[in-house]
């Protein structure tokens, strides 16, 4: 039932959505663990330090990029989340923005972090958002994006309701294959993909070409 939304009103459910977990505090109540393989390829395969998480909500990993010594940029549609985010990290920079345009001049960031933010784009957007992230970064930068894998065989997309059956939120699953190939129809090179079990997510890591 996603098919009677446009892009920009799944974004703006998506971000009511996320405005309200901020105020309720309830990441707090998020235990999750740090992808830490996926973080460390990051790190090994960036070519510079100028990075973008993107997505970043509040700020879920930033002392790994800050130990990483990297120049870290935040952004996300959520307002709310950026006030949590900037609470904590005063002096980094972060920008609120929409997938769909980012803030930025082309081939500006050596690497972009994506963890999970892209499963609330729907799957026939998902080139376009991708082709967005790869104008800004620079020729030979990478992209790692980490999505949430439920099982081996575990693909669709589907809108959450609320208890009143308003639209809540957007969600997309996919098998890694599927998401490999959104990724190189987009022109990304990829260099290395596999599924996560043990975090019930998958990653691929992929470069802008020269």
């Amino acid at each position: 039932m996603t098919t009677e939304y446009n892009l920009e009103e799944i974004e703006a459910f998506d971000r009511d959505y996320t405005d309200r977990f901020a105020m309720k505090k309830g990441w707090e109540e998020h235990h999750l663990t740090d992808p830490i393989e996926d973080l460390q390829l990051f790190f090994d395969n960036i070519p510079g330090k100028l990075m973008l998480d993107s997505g970043c909500g509040w700020g879920r990993y930033i002392h790994r990029f800050i130990d990483a010594e990297l120049e870290y940029v935040g952004i996300d549609h959520s307002r709310e989340m950026l006030l949590v985010a900037e609470a904590s990290n005063p002096v980094l920079k972060f920008v609120q923005g929409t997938f769909r345009k980012i803030s930025f001049p082309s081939d500006h960031f050596d690497g972009i972090w994506s963890c999970c933010s892209l499963a609330a784009v729907p799957k026939k957007h998902l080139v376009e958002i991708l082709s967005e992230h790869k104008r800004v970064l620079k020729r030979e930068g990478i992209i790692t994006i980490v999505m949430p894998a439920f099982d081996k065989y575990g693909s669709g997309e589907e809108m959450y309701t609320d208890d009143d059956g308003n639209p809540e939120i957007y969600q997309a699953h996919y098998h890694l294959d599927e998401l490999c190939k959104h990724i190189e129809d987009t022109g990304f090179k990829i260099i290395n993909a596999d599924y996560r079990w043990h975090n019930g997510s998958m990653y691929v890591l992929a470069k802008k070409p020269n």
